[in-house]
């Protein structure tokens, strides 16, 4: 017996198929996507940049020798009977130079500050944004889902350079690990749904992650200043917000929901951006109408829906 055959998916891959399978509208998708994830990268990395912190002490002492010459020499952590001058200073394991500026709590006098708990909370906050991501994308749309939250990544980034204490940027990167996990989830999704099946494996390999801690770091060698380089890294994804007026919702999730009247016209509105029409568009669509209202199963689940059926 041969398995079931997807008529509502069939019909829609018929449509990219005539239309673009990456069009001018896929296109676009693709680079409001792209241009956000080299924000959520850049954002993600920034707590790496936060070194471990070691006091040192640097002494200078002179030596007359013959013929009015003056000999320097300079010993680190050593020991002089008569030291001209001495300093203190903070060494640190990335090798940044010593004008950097980090938080106070990040200086070995004060025994508050752990790298642990900061890199915990931010995956717990990955996690719960991966699982919150899914269940909002199925409720409430992937374009909703994905927009809210970036801005919730970005502002909580933003927070981030706001507070002094050790636990409010520990709950700011919190908000900022759902944020990104949510929205990884979300948008990958969004773009995959309006691609053709030949595009799919391409274009998510193509994502541009590593453009994002490349321009962190260009950005940290500039600024040298924890708050700044927080401030403007959640700035940099304000422009892209407005991409939400470019991308549509995606057919395939209005159409789960029975939504037809907003699946068809967003259908149609791609269609017209790729500038290829579908010949056969209204019977495409009937079929995935069809399909859905007589073979799709509507009931929805959860993560809170763990309970088994005894009868089973």
């Amino acid at each position: 017996m041969s398995p079931p055959t997807d008529e509502c998916s069939k019909s829609f891959e018929t449509i990219l198929y005539h239309s673009g399978k990456f069009g001018s509208y896929q296109r676009r998708v693709f680079a409001a996507v792209s241009s956000m994830h080299v924000v959520c990268s850049a954002i993600l990395v920034y707590t790496t940049l936060f070194p471990v912190l070691e006091v040192r002490e640097e002494c200078i002492e002179q030596i007359s020798a013959p013929g009015n010459a003056s000999l320097y020499m300079m010993l680190e952590n050593g020991s002089f009977i008569h030291p001209l001058t001495c300093r203190k200073y903070f060494a640190n394991d990335l090798g940044l130079e010593n004008d950097w500026i980090f938080p106070p709590w990040i200086y070995p006098n004060n025994m508050t500050y752990s790298r642990a708990w900061i890199y915990y909370c931010k995956a717990g906050g990955l996690a719960f944004g991966f699982i919150s991501g899914g269940v909002m994308s199925d409720n409430f749309g992937r374009r909703r889902t994905t927009y809210a939250s970036f801005i919730l990544l970005c502002a909580a980034q933003c927070m981030t350079g706001l507070f002094q204490s050790l636990v409010a940027f520990i709950v700011c990167q919190f908000c900022v690990g759902t944020g990104a996990g949510c929205f990884i989830l979300s948008s990958l999704v969004l773009v995959i749904e309006c691609l053709g099946h030949d595009w799919r494996d391409i274009c998510l390999c193509l994502l541009p992650w590593w453009t994002g801690p490349s321009l962190l770091s260009l950005g940290a060698w500039f600024l040298r200043h924890w708050r700044h380089l927080a401030v403007i890294s959640g700035l940099a994804g304000a422009p892209l917000i407005g991409t939400y007026f470019l991308v549509l919702e995606s057919s395939r999730w209005l159409i789960c929901k029975n939504r037809f009247a907003e699946a068809e016209s967003v259908t149609k509105e791609m269609i017209a951006c790729n500038c290829k029409p579908v010949p056969d568009m209204t019977s495409l669509f009937d079929i995935s109408r069809a399909c859905v209202l007589t073979t799709m199963h509507t009931k929805k689940y959860c993560y809170s829906d763990f309970n088994v059926d005894s009868a089973s």
